[in-house]
C-alpha cells in the first residue's frame, strides 16, 4: 500500500516542466517583416488623418491638384463653402429618395407639421402620436428617431419630460420642400386623379375651380378663418353636393370651428396631429354641425369687448378724477369764509360737532359744482 509521502513524490513527477517553444529563424525574421508593415501602414493611415483636419484637403480629393480638379467640361468645380461645411454637407434630395418604412412615415409627418405652421419647428408633439405616426413601439420609434438626428436629417429643440412631455424637432426648409415635393409625386403616382394634398388643394380651388356652379348663398360662405387647416372652395362645392347641410349650418359650424382653434385645446391637438380638416368635413359631410360649448359669435364678442374696455375707461376716469379732488381740495376748503361754509354745508351737518359730515358735505359740492363743470368746460369730460 503506497504511503502518503510516495503519491505526492509521484504526482511531482508526473508533472511536465515549461519549455519554451524555440521558433524557426525564418519563422521570427516573417513575424518581424509583419510588425514593421503594420507600423508602416498605420503611420500612414495617420498622415492621410491629418492631412484632412486641413481645408485645402476636405475641398479637393486626396492627391488631386486644386487646379486640376476639373469637371468633364473643363470647368472648376464649386467648392464647399463654409456653412456647407457647418452643415456637413448633407444631399438633401440623395437622404430623401433613401426614406423608406418608418423614417418615410416620420419625416412626411413632420414636414407637414412644419407647413401647416409655416415654421421649420414642428411644434410640441407627444411621443404617443409619434407612435402611432410610426406604427411601432416606443422603442423602435425613438431609434428611428435618432438615426435622423445623426444624419442631421433633423435637430431636436429643448421640450418636456415627465408627465404631459412632449418633443420638438426642427428641419432645414430645404429638407422640408424636397420631402414635400417628393410625397406629391409619390402620391400623384398612386392616385393621378385625387389631389396631391391640402396645399395643392387650395391652390387649385383658386386658380381652376370657380363657385359660378353654387348657388348665391353658397357663395357667401366665409370660410377665410379655416383656410389655415386646408379648408376652401373645393369643400364647400362637396358639402354642396351632399346636400346634407344649408349654408348657415355650415357658415355658423366654421365660426365655431375658428374659435376651437384660438381657445380649444382638443381641436389645437387635432391641428397639430395633422387631421384638423379631415375631423371637421367628417363632421359636415354626416349633415351634422360643429358646435364650441364655450363659443362666442363675432358680434357678441364685439359688444362684450366694448363693454369691459368702456368699463375700464370710467374706472380709470373716476380714479383719477378723486385724485385731483384730493389735491385740489384741501386748498379750495382753506379758501371759504364761514358765510360760505353755512351756505354750503347743511345746517344740521354745520350744527354738528363731528367734522367728517362737514368734510363730506363738502365735497360732494366741489366735486358737482366746481371740479366737474370745469373739466366739461376745459373738454376733458
Amino acid at each position: 500500500m503506497p504511503t502518503p509521502q510516495s503519491s505526492e513524490n509521484d504526482l511531482i513527477k508526473s508533472k511536465k516542466k515549461f519549455v519554451p517553444k524555440r521558433r524557426a529563424p525564418h519563422l521570427i525574421q516573417a513575424e518581424s517583416s509583419s510588425i514593421n508593415n503594420n507600423q508602416k501602414d498605420r503611420q500612414t493611415v495617420i498622415e492621410k488623418r491629418e492631412s484632412l483636419d486641413s481645408k485645402e484637403s476636405i475641398r479637393s480629393p486626396i492627391g488631386v491638384n486644386k487646379e486640376s480638379y476639373q469637371t468633364s467640361k473643363g470647368q472648376p468645380r464649386r467648392h464647399l463653402e463654409d456653412d456647407e461645411l457647418a452643415t456637413g454637407n448633407v444631399n438633401y434630395h440623395e437622404e430623401a429618395s433613401k426614406l423608406y418604412g418608418i423614417q418615410k412615415k416620420i419625416a412626411y409627418f413632420l414636414a407637414e407639421k412644419c407647413v401647416n405652421r409655416k415654421d421649420t419647428n414642428t411644434g410640441p408633439i407627444t411621443s404617443e402620436v409619434l407612435c402611432t405616426v410610426s406604427g411601432s413601439t416606443y422603442k423602435t420609434t425613438k431609434k428611428i428617431l435618432g438615426r435622423m438626428i445623426e444624419k442631421k436629417l433633423l435637430s431636436r429643440l429643448p421640450g418636456k419630460k415627465g408627465k404631459g412631455g412632449y418633443v420638438v424637432f426642427e428641419l432645414r426648409q430645404e429638407f422640408i420642400d424636397i420631402v414635400r415635393l417628393q410625397s406629391q409625386l409619390e402620391y400623384e403616382n398612386n392616385y393621378p386623379s385625387q389631389i396631391v394634398s391640402h396645399q395643392k388643394s387650395i391652390v387649385s380651388t383658386r386658380g381652376n375651380a370657380s363657385n359660378e356652379d353654387l348657388p348665391a348663398e353658397w357663395k357667401q360662405i366665409d370660410y377665410s378663418s379655416v383656410e389655415s387647416i386646408g379648408f376652401g372652395l373645393s369643400q364647400i362645392k362637396q358639402l354642396y353636393e351632399k346636400s346634407l347641410n344649408t349654408p348657415d349650418v355650415i357658415q355658423d359650424s366654421i365660426h365655431h370651428f375658428s374659435f376651437g382653434l384660438q381657445y380649444n385645446p382638443t381641436v389645437q391637438k387635432y391641428v397639430e396631429e395633422g387631421k384638423a380638416i379631415n375631423v371637421f368635413m367628417g363632421v359636415l359631410r354626416k349633415g351634422l354641425s360643429w358646435s364650441e360649448a364655450k363659443y362666442e359669435s363675432p358680434k357678441d364678442k364685439a359688444l362684450r369687448e366694448l363693454f369691459e374696455r368702456r368699463k375700464l375707461e370710467k374706472e380709470n376716469r373716476q380714479k383719477i378724477i378723486k385724485e385731483l379732488m384730493s389735491l385740489e381740495f384741501d386748498d379750495w376748503r382753506s379758501s371759504l369764509t364761514e358765510e360760505e361754509l353755512k351756505r354750503i354745508i347743511p345746517e344740521s351737518s354745520y350744527n354738528s360737532k363731528l367734522e367728517a359730515p362737514k368734510t363730506v358735505a363738502l365735497q360732494t359740492y366741489y366735486e358737482n359744482e366746481i371740479l366737474l363743470p370745469r373739466l366739461k368746460t376745459e373738454g376733458l369730460l
